[in-house]
């Protein structure tokens, strides 16, 4: 069952610097496990940089106490990177997906067994609209499927192996995209624009019990499903 989460339980904002180079895009994060973070940053020379977070618990004091400690991921095959980079784990792999100045985009995954290792780029079945300043692709699931808007705007779900189809639905923003522990739901979230108002949008597949992440009417921190007449808890 979801805990609750009230404002006090939050820290402060800390610094884990950036790399040695001008940092032109907003972070992706992906955690393997609760005692480390992965961070990644668009750089200003196009390139994608990597910071492994072995401390967070010490506020990342020791793995991010120098610039250096970002390290840079292989050239992009086509050249500098644009929009902002997405990450997630995987069957024991960070995946890190980017897209490129011709808005194509592309995947390289990372072994945590072989520290400072990476694959090689690989093209995804995904070309994102060539007006969007800031491209990117979500990423869910363990194989994973990647989730964009195409040239036209509309939502796809991509995989390597089978390519890429339209889920529909003209999309204002770049999309958003989880999945459960065991991989039976796959969500993904997006701006669209209905009727000239942006709202959040929501699609899912797979298996669905109503997420229970909200408190009981009259209860502090007691779960509103799983009783009589209560939809089921997801975990």
């Amino acid at each position: 069952m979801t805990r609750a989460r009230v404002a006090g339980s939050w820290n402060d904002w800390f610094t884990v610097t950036g790399p040695p180079i001008s940092t032109t895009s907003a972070p992706a994060l992906a955690a393997a496990d609760e005692l480390s973070v992965d961070v990644l940053v668009r750089g200003g020379d196009g390139a994608i940089y990597h910071l492994a977070c072995t401390d967070p618990r010490a506020r990342c004091a020791t793995s991010a106490s120098s610039p250096a400690a970002w390290t840079p991921l292989p050239s992009g095959p086509t050249g500098a990177f644009i929009g902002k980079p997405s990450a997630t784990w995987g069957g024991g792999w960070l995946f890190v997906t980017a897209v490129d100045a011709a808005h194509a985009g592309w995947l390289i995954a990372g072994s945590p067994g072989y520290p400072g290792y990476w694959g090689t780029w690989v093209p995804l079945p995904v070309d994102l609209p060539l007006a969007d300043p800031e491209p990117s692709i979500a990423m869910a699931g363990s194989q994973p499927d990647f989730f964009a808007p195409d040239r036209r705007g509309l939502l796809v779900d991509a995989t390597r192996a089978f390519g890429a189809f339209t889920l529909g639905g003209i999309l204002a923003s770049a999309a958003g995209a989880a999945s459960s522990r065991d991989d039976s739901r796959l969500e993904v979230a997006a701006l669209i624009d209905d009727h000239g108002r942006r709202g959040v949008w929501w699609k899912f597949h797979g298996g669905f019990s109503p997420a229970c992440v909200y408190s009981a009417p009259g209860t502090c921190a007691q779960c509103g499903c799983g009783g009589p007449g209560q939809p089921a808890c997801a975990y």
